[in-house]
């Protein structure tokens, strides 16, 4: 049975690596996506 995980993080260049190790791995479950970006307030 795969374990249920949430990544909460910004995808830079360490993260996007950890991100991309996490979806490919079997033990790992993954139930949904959600990406959310961050747009600071331009006034």
């Amino acid at each position: 049975m795969a374990l249920p995980i949430i990544l909460d993080c910004d995808p830079g260049h360490d993260d996007a690596i950890a991100i991309v190790l996490a979806l490919a791995s079997p033990e790992l479950g993954r139930e949904s996506d959600h990406l959310f970006r961050w747009q600071p307030d331009a006034g």
